[in-house]
């Protein structure tokens, strides 16, 4: 049962003009809503997520006649989407980062590497409006001998476009699959802000184990690849003059590529790396920070519903026997 969702379209009031009037209703005739939760429902857990719900501004309390201090609180939910409810927003504002992780982290794949040189490292990319279309950083994509993204079955996938910005500075690059990786969840994408708690989820090399997904909650200056942090900054590089935003959340290695997701569900960056210097980079994850590149900076390179056409310039590649492709042409 998605409960938040439950919630907000019980207590939802059409305020559109000639809409009839509604009273308002309190979680005391939500929980008769259906027979059955007169043994199941948990309304400690329904008076949570009401609570949580409210703090994320999808419920508004009002007033009623009911005296009671918990079933005779009153809500009111101005504006209630299916389309938003069917992505599962509701239920991620409601539940935290922990039911976000566990049903979209299948989303972010593991890009599995070989460098020009013959080293083995890795990197994440992660689907993003449907199930063909992955983006990364383009570092990890970029000039290697051999890549490996794996599908639900671990099988290495092909590939049939490779498309980066035009300007070399935007580390970003999207990767479209010849076939849809079926069973795998996609992403939906957003605008951020300053203060935004987000997640960043990725794969950083962890020796003596295989990829494996990290989404940790952490502090500032603890030494993790994968962490809750809030959005402090953003602005323009006065390297290269594009546009980032800093997490006070170290992450490094294998996120490289990996999306930094808000609470509602929504993609709002790529951790990337910048062009500043080895020096400057090493200072800025001291200090706890990663570095990422926000949806407006990478937002054309997805199909235009129109034209389906693909912003950027497409890489060379080469798709290899028995699953992976190479892009070092």
């Amino acid at each position: 049962m998605q409960l938040a969702t439950e919630i907000l379209r019980f207590f939802h009031i059409d305020f559109s003009d000639g809409a009839k009037p509604q009273a308002i209703r309190t979680i005391e005739e939500f929980s008769k809503v259906k027979p059955e939760w007169n043994e199941t429902l948990d309304l400690q857990l329904v008076f949570r997520i009401c609570s949580q719900l409210e703090h994320n501004g999808y419920l508004l309390e009002a007033s009623t006649s009911n005296p009671h201090p918990v079933l005779g609180k009153g809500y009111v939910a101005p504006n209630f989407d299916e389309r938003r409810a069917s992505y599962g927003e509701y239920e991620f504002a409601g539940y935290g980062f922990g039911l976000l992780r566990e049903q979209l982290g299948p989303a972010v794949r593991p890009v599995v590497v070989t460098t020009s040189s013959g080293t083995e490292d890795i990197g994440t990319c992660f689907l993003l409006g449907n199930q063909c279309t992955l983006l990364t950083a383009r570092h990890v994509v970029e000039d290697m001998q051999r890549i490996e993204i794996p599908d639900k079955d671990g099988k290495a996938i092909h590939i049939q476009k490779l498309v980066v910005p035009e300007d070399p500075n935007l580390d970003v690059a999207l990767v479209l699959a010849n076939a849809p990786l079926t069973d795998i969840p996609y992403f939906r994408c957003s605008e951020s802000s300053v203060l935004d708690e987000v997640l960043c989820l990725g794969f950083p090399p962890i020796p003596g184990f295989e990829a494996t997904l990290i989404a940790d909650l952490a502090t500032v200056n603890a030494e993790v690849k994968a962490s809750i942090g809030r959005m402090v900054a953003s602005g323009q590089s006065y390297l290269d003059r594009q546009k980032y935003f800093l997490i006070n959340a170290r992450v490094k290695g294998g996120n490289s590529g990996g999306p930094i997701v808000n609470r509602q569900g929504y993609v709002v960056g790529i951790l990337v790396q910048t062009s500043m210097s080895a020096n400057d980079q090493q200072s800025l994850d001291s200090l706890g920070y990663g570095v990422a590149t926000p949806k407006s900076e990478w937002i054309h390179l997805l199909a235009n519903e129109n034209t389906k056409v693909h912003g950027g310039i497409a890489l060379p590649f080469e798709n290899l026997p028995g699953g992976g492709f190479r892009t070092n042409i």
